[in-house]
């Protein structure tokens, strides 16, 4: 009896896990496709490029955020900060799921001030969908930033 018990056990375990969508995470490929997501997200904000920009974003995002409520959000952004210019990387760090979410912080130049850019990035292994962007006026120090985000 205990035998069946523990089979059924093991066999309802095994089942369980089997069911779960569980990929491996490896960072510098999760790192990469968001990194690629940002230069897609630069590209197309210089671009003027709403509807590119609302197709970044990740389907869970789109339906809480319709498109009408996010272009003028975005329109609001462009007319503050104008063009980006130059950006680089200040941090960027992997959180496995799920879902995987790679957050990133970038140090970044607009033709109307410097700002730092916040995204957070979900991703199938093969592409990086948004689902967050803040930006804030001035820039991020690096040592603080990487100081805080390891305690």
């Amino acid at each position: 009896m205990i035998r069946v018990q523990l089979l059924t056990l093991v066999l309802g375990a095994v089942a369980a896990l089997a069911s779960c969508s569980v990929r491996p995470v490896y960072n510098d490929q999760e790192k990469a496709l968001a990194q690629n997501g940002v230069d897609r997200f630069h590209e197309r904000y210089n671009r003027r490029d709403y509807d590119g920009l609302y197709a970044l974003m990740d389907a869970n995002v789109q339906r809480g955020q319709p498109r009408e409520v996010a272009v003028p959000a975005m329109q609001q952004t462009v007319e503050t900060w104008g063009n980006e210019q130059a950006t680089s990387m200040v941090f960027a760090k992997v959180f496995p799921g799920p879902p995987i979410q790679v957050r990133m912080i970038y140090n970044t130049t607009y033709e109307k001030g410097n700002a730092q850019e916040w995204f957070i990035w979900t991703s199938d292994g093969k592409q990086a969908s948004l689902l967050q962007y803040q930006i804030f006026p001035g820039s991020a120090d690096e040592k603080t930033i990487k100081s805080a985000s390891s305690q």
